[in-house]
């Protein structure tokens, strides 16, 4: 049988902590599966979601004759979302349980058997799991979980975590251990853009199909009452790493990004796919980050910029030291495997790193999410405060700059509320001089005041950064669009002519933005000399 009955399934989860060397009797958690974690005040809850996304098309709406499919061809969403429950409703759930839902992450037409044969198959394939002999694997789908399915939902909101990305399965300890510490913690699977590409390495398509799940997913978890979903941290375990960061730069609503033995620091891949999306610009990171990864991985960081150029975060790197540690050790699926005697040699190093990771994303999410000092000390005295060795982690940190704000936030400001919101600009422009998001920010508020025919702001603006930016002949190209506007003429040749003196000397715009701000500059003063002719 698939799955044993409840005393069956506790008999193999007492062999498994004998196995581990753990009594039942002095476990301290509501899972084996949890190692030593301290459970917080909640119960768990766990519930799927199956949507389909219908704005995009994940098979081709017709075959190769022009016949429409009959099948639905909107792309599939599973999300699987952990939550604080009441305690004593819903279903217990079995690790295989989660094991299953591997098995319909791309289809949902599935018979309960086929998707939890496809499951297994699934996840039996990754290393750390995958030389477990037939009784080990049975006891491994047996092992009780700390969540119960379709539980009822705790009164209130509760900080979302968006887990980035993966399978349920591979995460489910440290899920449920967030959870019940008052989290709602979400995840959807990492699938291709199509269902025709099976591969899922780093292509823009790829990068662009994850971002909008995660718009998906936030959206699908705004409908649920308990979820907050203005007040978000992002998890990312390995390549999740990069989309966790790029959430932090799109997403004014997340406050925290954890990154969990990722590959957030080895480059964009040398191909530029990441950093050539819209939405990417490390000077957008303005949360705290979390970086937890082996020591065997710091040398693929080598040599990244990214980590310095998120100058506007407050940024923690903690490195893990034991080389016996596995990449899959961040995530539960490394310790869950040495509960049925696998991997032996390297057991010491898991019991000791895999509950020391979870402790300190709970304590950073605490920290920025919920606000409590504890918890933000207790990242601060890291590593004393985590319990190892100093042999066994590195900690670093940078401070990140105390400058101006996010430029949405900024242009919004400049005109929503100008009055108050001006002499704070320039007095943090004169302490930290500007950047060229500040310049546009602050360039494009003018001209939306003018639209506004709030002339008088908008040349306010104009001149503020034609002061702050004196060397942009783009700066200049607008001050004189200004001018223009409110009748200056004068005015307005004078600081054309300016503009295009700066982009005679102008080494690094590129060639495309210098032609138009030179067209531009031209064309005004074409149309504004023969206004000026025989005066003076």
């Amino acid at each position: 049988m698939r799955h044993r009955t409840a005393l069956a399934a506790h008999a193999l989860v007492a062999a498994a902590l004998a196995l581990a060397g753990v009594r039942a009797s002095a476990a301290a958690t509501p899972s084996p599966l949890w190692a030593d974690l301290e459970p917080g005040s909640h119960a768990v809850g766990f519930q799927v979601i199956e949507r389909r996304d219908p704005s995009r098309p994940y098979r081709y709406p017709f075959d190769l004759d022009g016949r429409p499919r009959t099948v639905d061809t909107a792309r599939p969403l599973q999300i699987g979302v952990w939550y604080p429950a009441t305690a004593g409703t819903g279903t217990p759930m079995l690790l295989g349980d989660y094991v299953t839902l591997m098995g319909s992450e791309q289809d949902f037409t599935l018979a309960p058997a086929e998707r939890a044969r496809r499951g297994e198959a699934a996840y039996f394939a990754f290393e750390v799991v995958r030389p477990a002999t037939a009784e080990q694997r049975q006891r491994l789908l047996a092992l009780p979980t700390a969540a119960r399915r379709d539980a009822t939902a705790t009164a209130g909101k509760f900080p979302v975590v968006v887990w980035s990305l993966g399978s349920p399965a591979v995460y489910q300890a440290s899920a449920e251990h967030l959870a019940s510490h008052g989290y709602v913690v979400a995840i959807v699977p990492r699938i291709p853009p199509y269902v025709s590409l099976a591969d899922t390495s780093p292509t823009r398509p790829d990068f662009d199909a994850k971002s909008r799940d995660f718009d998906f997913l936030l959206a699908e978890l705004a409908r649920l009452p308990f979820a907050d979903v203005t007040n978000v941290g992002v998890t990312g375990f390995s390549a999740g790493g990069r989309w966790a960061i790029a959430e932090a730069m799109r997403n004014p609503n997340v406050h925290a990004v954890v990154s969990q033995d990722s590959v957030l620091l080895f480059g964009d891949d040398g191909a530029g796919q990441l950093a050539g999306m819209p939405w990417y610009d490390p000077d957008r990171v303005r949360v705290p980050v979390l970086h937890m990864i082996r020591r065997d991985w710091v040398p693929r960081e080598e040599g990244d910029q990214l980590w310095a150029a998120m100058r506007n975060a407050d940024r923690t790197r903690v490195v893990f030291e034991p080389k016996a540690l596995d990449h899959l050790d961040f995530a539960s699926m490394g310790y869950a495997s040495t509960l049925v005697g696998l991997r032996p040699e390297a057991k010491d190093a898991i019991v000791k790193a895999f509950p020391a990771w979870q402790r300190a994303t709970l304590w950073f999410l605490d920290a920025h999410l919920k606000g409590d000092a504890t918890a933000r000390a207790q990242i601060a005295a890291l590593p004393s405060s985590i319990g190892l060795p100093a042999s066994f982690i590195k900690v670093e940190r940078l401070a990140g700059a105390k400058g101006l704000p996010d430029e949405s936030q900024l242009a919004e400001a400049l005109v929503e509320d100008f009055a108050g919101a001006l002499p704070r600009v320039r007095a943090l422009l004169a302490k930290t001089g500007g950047s060229p998001a500040v310049e546009r920010a602050i360039n494009l508020s003018a001209y939306q005041l003018l639209a506004l025919r709030r002339a008088a702001d908008a040349m306010s603006l104009f001149q503020l950064n034609s002061e702050t930016f004196a060397d942009s002949a783009n700066v200049w190209d607008s001050l004189a669009d200004g001018y223009e506007a409110t009748g200056a003429t004068e005015q307005a040749l004078a600081a054309s002519r300016k503009a295009l003196d700066l982009l005679a000397r102008d080494t690094t715009t590129p060639q495309a933005r210098r032609d138009l701000i030179r067209q531009s500059a031209e064309q005004r003063m074409a149309r504004l000399q023969p206004q000026t002719a025989g005066k003076g």
